[in-house]
């Protein structure tokens, strides 16, 4: 006859498995619910957070690094949703999704100063692109993801004006002219 061990212990020993350094990606929660009933632009702002904390994720698990041209499987696997990938507000087909900032592909984020300054994700034509590539779905608007996980609708010309590369100085704020 022979001796099973409880089910108790086979599963520590598949959760120990699980966690061996060779396993590749870990099993998250799902982030939460997008309201559809809201307008639009909430919606995108919202889907864009949540793809923000799914990175956030990653980051965490990956020492502050961010991921490479694969980051829209990173999110899904970091518990986002495929339907998140592409802004309510639609467009022509391929010109509806979010898109990554170029100059973060597999970005060490530790070493990065005022994280609040730059774009990590934006609404674009592409997946991964600049400041070129976006694209204003939400009257002449464009939703923005920061760094550090901030989320704003902001016009497109802020956008194009807004730090994308992280090894270039920020551009001091211009203070508006006074009228006579």
């Amino acid at each position: 006859m022979a001796v099973r061990p409880p089910a108790a212990v086979l599963f520590a020993l598949a959760c120990a498995a699980c966690l061996a350094p060779g396993c590749k990606e870990k099993t998250y929660p799902p982030l939460g619910e997008v309201d559809r009933a809201q307008p639009k632009e909430k919606q995108c702002l919202q889907q864009m957070h949540y793809l923000s904390l799914a990175l956030h994720r990653y980051m965490d698990d990956h020492k502050g690094r961010l991921p490479g041209e694969d980051w829209r499987e990173v999110v899904l696997r970091c518990g986002a949703k495929e339907e998140w990938l592409h802004c309510p507000a639609g467009g022509a087909a391929g010109h509806d999704q979010y898109m990554f900032n170029r100059y973060l592909l597999r970005a060490d984020t530790r070493a990065i100063d005022d994280p609040g300054q730059i774009v990590l994700l934006t609404e674009g034509t592409t997946p991964v692109g600049g400041p070129e590539d976006i694209s204003a779905r939400h009257d002449g608007r464009v939703s923005v993801a920061f760094l550090d996980g901030t989320v704003k609708l902001m016009p497109a010309s802020r956008v194009l004006r807004a730090r994308w590369n992280p090894a270039e100085e920020p551009t001091p704020a211009k203070r508006p002219r006074r009228k006579r």
